[in-house]
């Protein structure tokens, strides 16, 4: 999938959805903390530390974030709507 990629939330935000840049790295770990601290959605019960977040959420995988649709254009790091990575869920030849 080629990125940028416009999108659309569930709730008419339009947002773009492109791949995560180190000057991600500080907001998207700020975003990660609040929803663990709330604990209402995620399983974790604690923040990580910023090398453990690296290792989590971005090192060996493909990270996404989903930002307003100018955050790529203008190259700013807008607020985080969202974020997803993709990592390989099997060692070996199955790791893809």
């Amino acid at each position: 999938m080629p990125f940028p990629k416009d999108a659309v939330l569930k709730d008419g935000m339009p947002v773009q959805l492109r791949l995560v840049r180190q000057s991600d790295w500080a907001p998207l770990r700020a975003f990660y903390n609040v929803i663990v601290e709330e604990g209402a959605s995620y399983p974790h019960d604690r923040v990580l530390s910023e090398a453990e977040f690296l290792d989590y959420w971005i090192t060996g995988k493909f990270t996404v974030v989903a930002c307003p649709q100018t955050c790529y254009k203008d190259e700013s790091n807008g607020p985080i709507a969202g974020a997803f990575y993709l990592k390989p869920n099997w060692p070996g030849r199955a790791g893809h």
